[in-house]
């Protein structure tokens, strides 16, 4: 029997008993509040809207591709890009502001066709790790602003 699309709400809520838990493994044995989980939850830190150009290049390419990222995380970004790397794949990114650019080796976390990727950040340097927690710091200083 396939997972309910309201899966959280249905299997998870504060009122069911625990003993009946047991049973509700039985019926989805493959349904896990992990497996459910998507986008915001599955993330370490929360994204932010972030717009910047980025230069990737996969190991063994010889140029890099300009792309822009649109979210930013600080174990992560999500870039545009019509034709997305696979997911698993590693390269090397370059993130540019007017000011500032940050670097790392990135891991392809998941991929959208037509219309871009997740990936985290491996290896961060110290001085790439202090600009990425500015670039945040703003990003969400902004974000709060356009709440309120």
């Amino acid at each position: 029997m396939p997972c309910p699309a309201r899966f959280e709400a249905i299997m998870f809520p504060e009122h069911i008993p625990v003993r009946w838990r047991p049973i509700r493994d039985m019926i989805w044995p493959n349904c896990t509040r992990e497996a459910n989980l998507v986008g915001q939850e599955r993330r370490r830190t929360p994204r932010y809207p972030f717009q910047a150009f980025a230069e990737i290049k996969k190991d063994g390419s010889a140029a890099p591709v300009t792309t822009s990222v649109t979210e930013l995380s600080l174990h992560g970004c999500f870039i545009l890009r019509s034709n997305p790397f696979p997911q698993g794949t590693s390269f090397h990114i370059k993130i540019f502001t007017d000011t500032e650019f940050f670097e790392s080796r990135a891991t392809v976390v998941y991929s959208q066709p037509e219309h871009g990727m997740g990936v985290t950040f491996l290896d961060i340097r110290s001085a790439y790790a202090a600009v990425l927690r500015q670039w945040i710091l703003k990003a969400m200083m902004k974000s709060r602003e356009t709440q309120d």
